[in-house]
């Protein structure tokens, strides 16, 4: 399942990106009742980096999968070992990319 979202989310159709970067949110989503994502579907996402995706498509051409993006990458910091996988693996521009699709009007309407 890993190859294949991250081949979705390098396709040259930006809707499959959108999809596949979207699709990572319900790894991170919390399952019935509960508040808290469920161990074993966040343990396969931050085991196979699946956060590190979301952070290649901050930059992407497409305002609707840097939206998409951004909506899902808070999904993941929602929670504490959400949280210190971004902040563990996000490069030094992190802060930039974070502040630019947050500024990015073209994306925001997306949001």
């Amino acid at each position: 399942m890993n190859t294949a979202i991250r081949a979705l989310a390098v396709d040259w159709n930006w809707e499959l990106r959108e999809s596949a970067t979207t699709f990572i949110a319900s790894f991170f989503a919390p399952c019935g009742g509960e508040s808290e994502p469920q161990g074993q579907s966040l343990s396969y996402a931050l085991r196979h980096g699946l956060h590190d995706v979301l952070l290649e498509k901050l930059d992407d051409a497409e305002s609707y999968v840097r939206a998409a993006a951004l909506t899902t990458l808070s999904s993941v910091t929602h929670t504490e070992r959400g949280w210190q996988a971004v902040a563990k693996s996000a490069s030094a521009d992190f802060v930039t990319l974070v502040t630019k699709a947050l500024t990015d009007t073209e994306a925001f309407v997306k949001r």
